[in-house]
């Protein structure tokens, strides 16, 4: 016999009534989930007078010969022969029903997909069916010549529908990421009409182990549509570790409560952390996330030891669809994604891999997306010689990201017509378009495509420069010239490099592209700023600290940047007198002795008398016969002196 094949939706009955005939096929139970434990077959007699029934009775598979009698206004059953005949005969009184014995060709009703004849020369009776309702031990059963999928049993009595407004729930989580948010935390499946209400309530509550504490939650929902419902609760587990949900159904009230609340243990599970992110990025920006992935916590998602793995971030439906993309700006699908060009893969893991995951934030030349804040998920895909979209994946992480500005450069421009003011027969002749341009100094690089429209070829020169007013900052007006020839209505794409000149300073330039066809200009001009790298300077002397003048007998010092600030000096035979002053007033007098090399006589020579007779020289001073030998002499000076300049500076704050 065929049993119980699990489903979950209740949907239309595929219902086959020929003629109607005198006796009809009232209810029928295709699985063995009700009180008699067996499958039967209810029929009844709606007339006033007694049948006497001689056909067969079968389904997709057998028919059997059946006779029987049938009194008026009554119910007759067709038993399976593993029926509860003490159920029967207890519960059943006044019922008459057929016992049908294994030993006939009867294998038993389809739960799912099925059908019942029953025929003889005045009955042509049938019912067919196509989803299982055993789990919620329903039966079909026929009220007022319609079928409903949701009855009571009521084997030999009248039949009876489930309240209206019936709905299940279910709980949709078993294994959760942490830090990881959830808004689908349970299944709500409708099998009536819902025409009296408009919203529906659930109660739910998160109950954590580890903390031995309950949390109590909320919601409220709009009718509730025959699938599976999305944001219905929230749920973002902090840590590892398991935790009970459970929901019930409060409104609209039900009868039946069996089904009406459900309760599961969630395991939470540690799988990647985020170390580093982006906070503000424009669109047309790179970004990067790093983190730290957890192999214990991936194999325990995915329930099998990983070698080879794929991550990827990508935009989740909403307001950030689609926002990351490929460098193409073609779209990347979340179930798709592992053969995006941004996609990470890792093999060979560690207990902890360290690791960064690029993403690509879409151009929005055409001003589709908003700036705003949005947000990023990461997913990981089981990729072991499978496609992309036949992997196993999971999303492990989710940040986000505030998209503000964009990036010009990557955007081509729009199409545009020049055409010069004195002719009219320019009109739309030429079209000039910057597809993309590079500006990195001291080079522009700009790829320029032009179309001519006209039904003639064209022939010309092809230039571009940058200028402010009636200057040039590239070179040349015309340093970057090529001849080029356009046949009718076609297109050509040409690479114009421009060096910025070295009197170009950071500012907004214009840069135009001319076309010069016969003395006729077709212009395409933009504005350019230019970001110019600051000169490193030379590095100029430092102006001395001090001052040093040298007079007969002694000299004087003035120290640098020191209003009144001057040190004299007495040198005599060897010994040095220091006189420190501050605002013309004596701070300190310091007395050194130095070394001095005395000269040495030379011998007398004979010298002719007209030697003798010439003048001598006068030495420039009168300091004393004595040579002061200058590595002695200045380096230790020059020492002290850098100590009483600050010995100086500092009491002039106090004088």
């Amino acid at each position: 016999m065929e049993r119980f094949l699990p489903a979950f939706f209740l949907a239309f009955l595929f219902l086959l009534f020929p003629t109607l005939s005198s006796i009809q096929i009232s209810e029928v139970m295709p699985h063995s989930n009700n009180p008699l434990g067996c499958e039967w077959v209810e029929l009844y007699n709606p007339s006033n007078s007694t049948i006497s029934f001689n056909g067969t009775i079968g389904d997709n598979k057998t028919k059997n010969n059946i006779n029987f009698t049938f009194l008026p206004y009554s119910f007759l059953l067709i038993l399976e022969d593993d029926c509860n005949i003490s159920a029967i005969n207890s519960s059943l009184k006044n019922v008459t029903y057929i016992h049908l014995s294994s030993e006939i060709n009867w294998n038993g009703l389809a739960d799912e997909k099925d059908c019942v004849f029953l025929n003889s020369s005045e009955t042509n009776e049938s019912f067919c069916w196509n989803r299982s309702i055993k789990k919620k031990g329903y039966s079909f059963c026929r009220i007022n010549n319609t079928w409903y999928e949701n009855c009571t049993p009521t084997p030999g009595r009248e039949n009876k529908l489930k309240p209206k407004n019936f709905l299940s729930i279910e709980v949709n989580l078993e294994k959760v990421i942490v830090n990881l948010s959830y808004d689908n935390l349970f299944k709500i499946r409708k099998f009536s009409d819902l025409e009296n209400y408009t919203q529906v309530k659930i109660n739910y509550t998160i109950y954590d182990y580890y903390l031995n504490k309950t949390f109590n939650h909320s919601v409220t929902l709009e009718c509730v549509k025959n699938w599976q419902s999305s944001g219905i609760g929230f749920f973002k587990p902090e840590r590892e570790g398991v935790f009970k949900i459970c929901g019930e159904i409060v409104f609209p009230a039900d009868e039946d409560k069996s089904d009406n609340r459900a309760c599961r243990n969630v395991i939470a599970i540690k799988v990647f952390e985020i170390k580093e992110k982006p906070s503000i990025l424009s669109f047309g920006s790179l970004g990067f996330v790093k983190g730290i992935l957890y192999k214990k916590g991936l194999e325990a998602l995915f329930n099998k030891n990983i070698s080879r793995i794929k991550l990827l971030v990508y935009s989740p439906r909403g307001q950030g669809s689609y926002i990351v993309r490929n460098f193409d700006d073609s779209v990347i699908y979340s179930v798709e994604g592992c053969n995006s060009e941004f996609a990470v893969t890792l093999s060979n893991l560690t207990n902890k891999t360290y690791f960064s995951i690029p993403f690509f934030i879409t151009k929005n030349c055409d001003n589709s997306k908003k700036e705003g804040t949005y947000q990023m998920k990461i997913r990981v895909f089981d990729f072991e010689n499978k496609p992309c979209n036949k992997s196993e994946h999971y999303d492990i992480a989710e940040f986000q990201v505030k998209i503000q500005g964009i990036n010009k450069d990557l955007c081509p421009k729009e199409k545009i017509v020049y055409r010069t003011k004195k002719s009219k027969e320019a009109k739309k002749k030429i079209e000039i378009i910057i597809e993309n341009q590079t500006v990195r100094y001291p080079y522009i690089s700009s790829e320029i495509k032009i179309k001519n429209n006209e039904k003639e070829k064209i022939s010309g020169l092809l230039y571009s420069y940058l200028f402010n007013g009636r200057k040039c900052f590239s070179g040349g007006w015309r340093e970057n010239q090529v001849l080029i020839s356009l046949p009718s209505k076609s297109s050509i794409k040409v690479r114009l490099n421009n060096t910025i000149s070295e009197k170009a300073k950071a500012g907004t330039y214009k840069f135009r592209v001319r076309f010069l066809v016969d003395n006729k200009k077709y212009d395409f001009t933009k504005d350019i700023y230019l970001s110019i790298p600051e000169k490193k300077e030379s590095k100029k002397p430092k102006k001395p600290n001090f001052i040093f003048k040298k007079e007969q007998g002694s000299f004087s010092i003035d120290v640098a940047d020191c209003i009144y600030c001057r040190i004299l000096g007495n040198f005599n035979a060897g010994n040095l007198t220091f006189y420190f002053y501050s605002n013309q007033t004596l701070l300190k007098r310091e007395y050194f002795s130095f070394p001095v090399q005395k000269k040495k006589a030379k011998p007398e020579t004979k010298r002719s008398a007209a030697y003798n007779n010439t003048p001598k020289k006068e030495p420039k001073n009168n300091l004393p016969s004595s040579k002061i030998v200058a590595p002695s002499f200045l380096s230790p000076i020059f020492r002290i002196l850098s100590f009483f300049e600050y010995l100086i500076k500092s009491s002039i704050r106090y004088i």
